[in-house]
């Protein structure tokens, strides 16, 4: 979240959120707190094995 503060980006990718046992977040939790600080509409979800089109 401080990255996202400090960046402002117009749009990012979560990436290692699901597979890694040291990460004690759910997707779920995250995307929850993209919500409250603001960020929701910013989140691209990727889809494992899915072609994604970024707009830039």
């Amino acid at each position: 979240m401080k990255a996202l503060k400090v960046l402002n980006p117009q749009q990012f990718i979560p990436v290692h959120f699901d597979g890694w046992t040291h990460f004690h977040e759910s997707i779920q939790a995250c995307e929850e707190a993209f919500r409250k600080e603001g960020y929701a509409n910013k989140v691209l979800r990727l889809k494992p094995g899915q072609p994604t089109e970024l707009k830039v």
